[in-house]
């Protein structure tokens, strides 16, 4: 008879602290500044996949949240697979128009060209024609010229 009160006091006891822990579940907290969500253009707004370009909008919102950061202005290009270069087609101190040529090298005895979506002026050329490279060695430094 006793062994029956203990478990049911056993039992009171554990629904009391079920429901005080029910009411102790905190709210997630909201935001105390609401930042637009208007869309914010930001330098290098295109990304290239598999031979398309997508334009891409960021919000400030985001922007804020992500703690972004745009990329150097000097930036390198690098070989993405191991090949041989065929022709290189600028040099050093060169400016260079969006869409314009740089690199055509093979690989995998495919015919692959290195052609970017900004003006840039070429600060350093790393390889010339005939010359083998491995994944990753560098090609190309430049600097992406300001839009007029």
């Amino acid at each position: 008879m006793k062994a029956d009160m203990e478990n049911d006091e056993n039992i009171k006891d554990t629904e009391k602290a079920k429901a005080e822990t029910e009411k102790k579940q905190v709210k997630p907290a909201q935001p105390e500044e609401i930042i637009s969500e208007e869309p914010v253009y930001t330098e290098n707004d295109i990304i290239n996949v598999d031979n398309g370009q997508y334009h891409t909008n960021f919000t400030n919102k985001f922007l804020a949240s992500r703690g972004y950061k745009p990329k150097p202005k000097n930036v390198e290009i690098r070989a993405f697979i191991p090949g041989q270069i065929i022709k290189v087609y600028t040099k050093k101190g060169k400016k260079v128009k969006a869409g314009k040529l740089l690199i055509t090298f093979e690989a995998m005895k495919m015919i692959n060209e290195i052609v970017l979506n900004d003006d840039i002026l070429i600060e350093d050329v790393f390889v010339k024609a005939g010359e083998s490279v491995e994944k990753n060695q560098l090609l190309i430094k430049y600097k992406v010229r300001p839009h007029k």
